[in-house]
């Protein structure tokens, strides 16, 4: 914080604020976009692997509904990436099962576009149940 002298002050609090800015001061900081301050700041908390994970499990949800369309996408759901770079996906059917192992490339594709930092060599395909993607009825009995 800098006084109207020009020196800096060690110890200013919050009342030091109220009074400059009463006397018709600023406090003049530059301010750093906050895109330059979030890579420094997850990896210093340890979660840039985590975030580049979310990431691509989101490119790879775009680009199910680019190949399904938004309403079936749901029957198809992007879980994890593995550490030996397979990309897995949940399936609620053997005919989505079939439709991504076709449209892998393009899949594939898309999330190491979006997540260039960590290796994506395949994808996994594993089976879910279907009972979690039944609508819920507009009316409770």
């Amino acid at each position: 914080m800098w006084h109207s002298s020009g020196t800096r002050a060690a110890n200013a609090d919050t009342a030091d604020n109220l009074q400059l800015e009463a006397a018709g001061l600023q406090l003049r900081m530059p301010l750093t976009p906050i895109r330059r301050l979030l890579p420094g700041a997850a990896k210093r908390a340890g979660i840039s692997r985590d975030l580049t994970i979310t990431a691509s499990l989101r490119a790879c949800q775009r680009a199910l509904a680019g190949i399904f369309g938004a309403e079936y996408s749901k029957f198809a759901e992007p879980i994890a990436v593995t550490k030996d770079g397979a990309l897995t996906i949940a399936c609620r059917s053997s005919a989505v099962a079939q439709t991504i192992r076709l449209h892998d490339a393009d899949v594939l594709r898309t999330v190491r576009a979006a997540a260039e930092a960590i290796r994506i060599e395949r994808v996994l395909l594993v089976p879910r149940s279907r009972e979690d993607v039944r609508p819920t009825p507009l009316h409770e009995p």
